[in-house]
């Protein structure tokens, strides 16, 4: 009993790691630009030229922004503003953000796709931990709560989920591609099968 009470809490734990990773709200990833384009950045419209760009995109309370790491566009973030209610497409879902909503010149359509593949079952000792009472005589002598560090068996396996996000910039109403942004989250969860005994 106390053995399954451990591993419901361990899977607990992996899976809110794993959530705490997927919602952390920035990816980073490219931006290919097939044509010039013009996005509006902080004070003025910029120019970007064909070509590959290191891109981030962090997603915010009411917007999107989408940053470029070139040297020379560094300084440069473009914001693509969410309409009341809008949310962004998950895991399966493809959804456009409209021109008119976004406060850029093109639509964004926002793809979601993943794949998930799971590891053979993996055996090994791994480090624990535990604590008990033991009698220790310092200036006095009593019961005092100690840690101790061992090892214990385990079986799991591990489920490794590839995200891929593709955002495509078009003029407002075409389905024709300007640009895309490609990136790529792995998310990766342990399931515990077997949590053997600390010693």
């Amino acid at each position: 009993m106390k053995n399954h009470k451990l591993l419901k809490s361990l899977l607990f734990i992996f899976w809110g790691l794993m959530m705490a990773v997927s919602c952390r709200g920035k990816l980073n990833g490219v931006l290919l630009v097939d044509t010039p384009i013009k996005l509006k950045g902080n004070m003025e419209m910029h120019e970007l030229s064909p070509g590959d760009y290191e891109a981030e995109i962090q997603v915010r309370k009411n917007r999107l922004e989408l940053r470029l790491n070139e040297d020379k566009s560094k300084n440069y973030r473009y914001n693509f503003h969410f309409p009341r209610g809008f949310k962004l497409p998950g895991e399966g879902e493809q959804k456009t953000l409209e021109a008119e909503d976004s406060g850029q010149p093109y639509d964004l359509t926002v793809t979601v796709d993943s794949e998930t593949t799971t590891s053979d079952l993996i055996s090994e000792a791994e480090g624990c931990s535990y604590e008990r009472y033991e009698y220790v005589c310092r200036i006095s002598c009593g019961y005092e709560l100690i840690t101790v560090y061992g090892n214990r068996m385990v079986e799991y396996r591990i489920h490794t989920k590839e995200i891929d996000y593709l955002g495509e910039l078009s003029e407002p109403g075409s389905e024709s591609s300007l640009a895309e942004f490609e990136g790529v989250e792995t998310v990766t969860k342990r399931e515990y099968q077997y949590v053997g005994i600390c010693h």
